[in-house]
């Protein structure tokens, strides 16, 4: 949260591209934007037999990179990778989020 001022918690990090005060329940969230590409190196074999393989990646990687998930959980903020790949399609989470947007 920006207004965060509990010991220990940066709030200068921005773990995200949008955060809603209010979102489900009235909770805050963060909306971390991304594209990835299915067709790269690291990912494409998979890719090739699993459909969204590089969305889901992806999103997985945002949450763990710098513990993001865990650190907006204890924030009390829900953190949401809304992530697409080039060819169009959007993960199954992120479509959650734009549909209720």
């Amino acid at each position: 949260r920006p207004d965060d001022t509990s010991p220990g918690y940066n709030n200068l990090r921005r773990p995200a591209d949008i955060f809603l005060p209010s979102w489900t329940h009235g909770s805050p969230a963060a909306l971390d934007f991304a594209v990835t590409a299915p067709q790269r190196p690291g990912i494409v074999v998979t890719a090739a037999r699993e459909e969204l393989a590089a969305a889901s990646a992806y999103a997985d990687m945002k949450r763990s990179h710098a513990n993001t998930a865990a650190e907006c959980l204890r924030a009390g903020v829900n953190f949401m990778p809304t992530v697409a790949e080039t060819t169009g399609a959007w993960h199954t989470d992120a479509l959650k989020v734009l549909k209720k947007l």
